[in-house]
């Protein structure tokens, strides 16, 4: 099963989390499909953003600035997370790459800075898994 952590349910995490609902349902549920089964869930320090979501109960509440990597890689892991998609401030990229990439998880996020994007990269170097 491929589980999708979404990191951040303000605009952009609600879509992405709703794009894979879409998906799930319309798409990777056919039979015959090629994709196998997709779950997601959101992950956000604000309960009133996670509460505007379907199935409010599946997502979690985190303090992303409070914890560590590696606090971050053990929730990954506990939730059995295969993918991270981070809709948080970019200035939080870091430390979520680098918490996925402990927990083996394959990682993208939105961002358009290029430093940001040079370090997350080098994170991932060697690690067979996906980064974008």
């Amino acid at each position: 099963m491929t589980k999708v952590a979404i990191f951040g349910a303000g605009q952009i995490g609600r879509a992405v989390y709703q794009i894979i609902l879409d998906l799930s349902s319309d798409i990777l549920n056919q039979p015959g499909n090629a994709f196998g089964d997709i779950d997601a869930f959101v992950m956000d320090s604000d309960v009133n953003n996670l509460s505007k979501l379907e199935n409010f109960e599946k997502h979690y509440i985190t303090d992303f600035a409070s914890k560590t990597q590696n606090e971050i890689a053990i929730a990954l892991t506990t939730y059995g997370a295969t993918h991270v998609i981070n809709a948080l401030p970019f200035s939080f990229n870091q430390k979520v790459a680098s918490a996925a990439a402990i927990a083996r998880c394959s990682y993208i996020d939105f961002t358009e800075d290029d430093i940001m994007a040079d370090k997350v990269q080098e994170i991932y170097k060697g690690t067979n898994l996906n980064c974008a």
